[in-house]
């Protein structure tokens, strides 16, 4: 269960990476959590950098060993991990979508951001080291187009009891996952998928173009109908321009 260690950290690098150095060592146990006031080196997917004000966000990682989940089932992981974000800020009156690949929105706002480094034993995904950084009571973001549960409800929230808070949704979740209900984790998450079955602009490295997002497949890339054709992208392989055709957002990379 998801939970059952928590470890609280001043600050750290980053706490995936803290969890990464626990593995290493053999001194992490499943459902372990790791939560940090700060941390001087947060990183999202791909590298890009996490940055969040001390001791006013949630900065969470947990350690999640699978009981029998294929390579080609990984992107359920996605699915369970980011419908139980969505979940928690409905909870609190926010109602919030899931950006392609691991970005959770309020309108076109960041509230949270997830990045998840799976462990692979020949064709199980064994385990994965899950990281969260969502903005609680953080209000002022300079030039990001970023977001947080205090701007949308203007109260603070106990950064404690949003963390249990979490930690019930994702067990919740995880067993829809242990229990192989893996079509109805999809079904929830594509219900929060932003821009579905829209007309949209996009950039890929043939240039901008209209498209309509079609959802992902079970390796977790997007697939997006272009000129007649349903196209499947990688991390980093496109861009989202605008919210749709008539309606920009400038900041949606």
């Amino acid at each position: 269960m998801i939970g059952q260690k928590i470890i609280f950290k001043d600050t750290v690098d980053s706490t995936n990476n803290y969890a990464a150095n626990l593995l290493a060592q053999g001194e992490l146990a499943h459902g372990t959590v790791i939560m940090s006031g700060q941390q001087t080196a947060g990183k999202g997917q791909r590298g890009a950098s996490w940055l969040a004000e001390p001791f006013k966000n949630l900065i969470f990682t947990c350690y999640v060993v699978y009981d029998n989940l294929s390579v080609n089932q990984r992107e359920s992981i996605t699915h369970f991990v980011s419908i139980s974000i969505v979940q928690l800020l409905k909870a609190h009156g926010i109602n919030a979508v899931i950006k392609w690949p691991n970005d959770i929105l309020v309108g076109s706002s960041k509230i949270a951001g997830i990045l998840i480094e799976n462990q692979f034993e020949n064709t199980k995904c064994k385990s994965s080291i899950i990281g969260i950084g969502l903005n609680v009571n953080q209000t002022d973001f300079a030039n990001f187009n970023a977001t947080s549960m205090a701007n949308q409800t203007g109260k603070s929230n106990s950064l404690e009891e949003i963390a249990f808070s979490l930690i019930e949704r994702l067990n919740q979740n995880l067993l829809l996952l242990n229990q192989n209900r893996l079509e109805s984790l999809k079904e929830i998450y594509l219900n929060h998928l932003w821009l579905l079955h829209q007309k949209s602009l996009f950039e890929d490295e043939t240039g901008i173009f209209e498209g309509i997002i079609q959802g992902t497949n079970t390796f977790g890339q997007l697939l997006v109908l272009k000129e007649n054709n349903v196209k499947t992208y990688d991390l980093k392989e496109i861009s989202f321009l605008e919210r749709n055709t008539s309606e920009s957002c400038e900041s949606c990379n």
